[in-house]
């Protein structure tokens, strides 16, 4: 599951806050605040990091939910700036930046729906059972918890498959050559006995610490659950995604074809960065530290009267075994 993306840095930041009043107080409370709201967004996000309270969830992914998640952003925004960060110390007014940064990127992400496109190639709802090699399984509880959450994999496919519906109306669609390879993912899933499911890797080596009887008891639950529950959401899922999604999504490959796409694509660009150059500017820029990476190239090409090509050099480098520790 992809987690909730705020202020990734707050976990350093609340760690030895100080307790003073005025804007530092408030400023760590709403710190705290924040980062508790990420752990409880995020549930599978908290499990890797430790935190069990609710280690059987998944989140939810609803667009209901991501609309309430990003007024609850906006306001956690505007009680950021209602605090007076010219009185922080300077330690204070650098993870006040990081996290008014963080907060703003996030919320200007919401307009262009990238959420209604929650797969790609690499991973998503087809590979949920790949989370269990993230969390810790290593008591009884943590087997139960993760058992309650496989019970679960046909709500966030449920979930899934209405983003991906919304997606489907409103034009933002991945592209084709991308989704292709999907199908195949998701027949790895579709599994007619429950212990070649690729769910059930987990349950195929248990600590020695669980008595027989539990590890037996678990994987029969584990069994009973890939294939009444399992097994069949995503049988659904795979005639929506062949029958539906797959035959609509485009045949571009750029994001200037989504809708606003290219004001997304600038976004992008600014995100990722963290300038506010343009993507011809990026562009521009990327060009001139080519040439002047070459020229230099060529200067020590020269002067070790190499005879040859820029293209022979290159092919020196990676050819010579003189290069290359034996």
């Amino acid at each position: 599951m992809q987690r909730i993306r705020v202020a990734t840095s707050i976990l350093l930041l609340v760690v030895g806050v100080s307790a003073q009043a005025g804007p530092t107080e408030d400023f760590n409370t709403l710190l705290t605040e924040a980062w508790e709201w990420q752990l409880v967004e995020s549930p599978v996000f908290a499990s890797r990091l430790g935190d069990r309270r609710n280690n059987d969830q998944w989140g939810d992914i609803s667009l209901a939910a991501y609309e309430r998640r990003h007024t609850e952003q906006r306001d956690f925004l505007r009680r950021l700036r209602a605090i007076d960060s010219s009185r922080l110390s300077a330690a204070d007014q650098l993870n006040y930046d990081l996290f008014r940064r963080e907060l703003q990127d996030d919320i200007d992400s919401y307009q262009y729906k990238n959420y209604l496109m929650p797969m790609s190639q690499r991973g998503g709802v087809q590979s949920l059972e790949s989370t269990a090699e993230t969390v810790r399984l290593a008591t009884v509880q943590d087997y139960e918890d993760w058992l309650v959450r496989m019970s679960r994999v046909e709500s966030v496919i449920e979930q899934t498959m209405e983003l991906q519906e919304e997606g489907r109306k409103t034009g933002y669609m991945p592209p084709k050559i991308l989704m292709e390879r999907i199908p195949d993912q998701i027949s790895s899933q579709l599994t007619e006995d429950p212990e070649s499911s690729p769910f059930y890797i987990a349950f195929a080596e248990m600590p020695d610490s669980i008595s027989t009887e539990d590890q037996e008891r678990i994987r029969q639950t584990a069994k009973k659950i890939i294939d009444e529950s399992i097994v069949p959401a995503y049988r659904r899922f795979s005639r929506y995604f062949d029958d539906r999604y797959l035959p609509a999504s485009r045949d571009s490959i750029g994001a200037s074809s989504l809708p606003n796409g290219e004001a997304f694509y600038e976004y992008r660009v600014r995100s990722f960065t963290t300038t506010q150059m343009t993507p011809d500017e990026v562009h521009r820029l990327g060009l001139t530290e080519v040439k002047r990476i070459r020229d230099e190239m060529q200067l020590i090409i020269d002067e070790l009267e190499f005879s040859g090509s820029f293209d022979d050099f290159l092919n020196f480098l990676r050819t010579d075994s003189q290069f290359y520790y034996d």
